[in-house]
């Protein structure tokens, strides 16, 4: 019963199932090309652009007994690589981080914990080294109650 793999694989599978991030990045968990899927845990080498890589969640704070009441912190990084696609500044970035956003506002299906509450605490798009690459940023923290 970890509510870090509860909560990961909740949002990845709330991530690749919806409708409006779908409209605008085809995500396909499947596909025998791992470059296709476009929704990470990692980042491969030949990754498709644009591309979600959802990092590792953690416990940011532990409220009542270990597992029973916990706050859990995770973050979406949304990579466009601007020469790539040919579309260029921070509409792409942005409507993908929005999707996403209003992807996880619904409550999420976990077997062991139930989300409470939903805090967005750092939303924004930056250029990365590589002036071709916007680089968005979101992060949450989910507080969660064992069932």
């Amino acid at each position: 019963k970890s509510p870090l793999i509860d909560l990961q694989s909740a949002v990845v599978q709330r991530l690749a199932a919806d409708d409006e991030l779908l409209a605008l990045m085809p995500i396909d968990l499947t596909a025998e090309e791992e470059k296709d899927r476009r929704l990470y845990d990692y980042i491969p080498e030949d990754a498709l652009s644009p591309y979600i890589h959802v990092d590792a969640p953690y416990i940011s704070k532990v409220l009542v007994k270990p597992q029973q009441l916990v706050d859990v912190s995770l973050t979406l990084h949304i990579w466009h690589n601007q020469s790539l696609t040919g579309e260029y500044g921070n509409y792409v970035p942005a409507q993908l981080l929005q999707a996403a956003k209003n992807a996880l506002r619904y409550q999420l299906s976990m077997p062991h914990y139930k989300v409470l509450k939903v805090t967005v605490s750092n939303e924004r798009i930056f250029e990365d080294i590589n002036a071709d690459v916007k680089h968005g940023v979101l992060s949450f923290t989910f507080r969660l109650e064992a069932k």
